[in-house]
């Protein structure tokens, strides 16, 4: 599922507008390079726009990556007060995490996984998977 060839299956399919986002791994200083790299990374190559996020997520125990791959819309240059708008038209009832100012947050990320991404050289492929012990 991490492959440039299912990414491309994925794009391919997509409107003029559309975006996937996959969870990509642990983000943790220790961890990021096992795989949220270069999933990032490979996203990166296949889509016109990719955008990685993390969060902590209570039930790993620690904060994870996501990754966005976009045909056209940017996530993270949308104000917050227009995200705002969106939820409450959208949603019956309030939110207990989730509003434009997290949504501005989950973008920043921690230098060392900026790093990561910039420096990351790994496409995943059919013929040279990831695998992560």
């Amino acid at each position: 599922l991490f492959t440039r060839e299912f990414y491309e299956l994925v794009r391919d399919r997509l409107t003029p507008e559309g975006m996937v986002v996959t969870q990509a791994g642990p983000t943790g200083p220790l961890f990021h390079k096992q795989c949220f790299t270069a999933v990032a990374h490979t996203v990166g190559e296949v889509f016109p726009a990719m955008y990685a996020y993390e969060v902590f997520v209570p039930s790993f125990g620690g904060t994870w990556g996501f990754v966005i791959g976009s045909l056209g819309p940017d996530p993270v240059s949308m104000p917050v007060a227009e995200l705002d708008r969106r939820i409450a038209e959208r949603v019956d009832g309030r939110l207990r995490f989730f509003d434009g100012t997290t949504q501005r947050g989950l973008f920043s990320l921690p230098k060392y996984l900026r790093e990561g991404l910039a420096n990351e050289t790994r496409v995943i492929t059919r013929d040279e998977p990831l695998f992560v012990v």
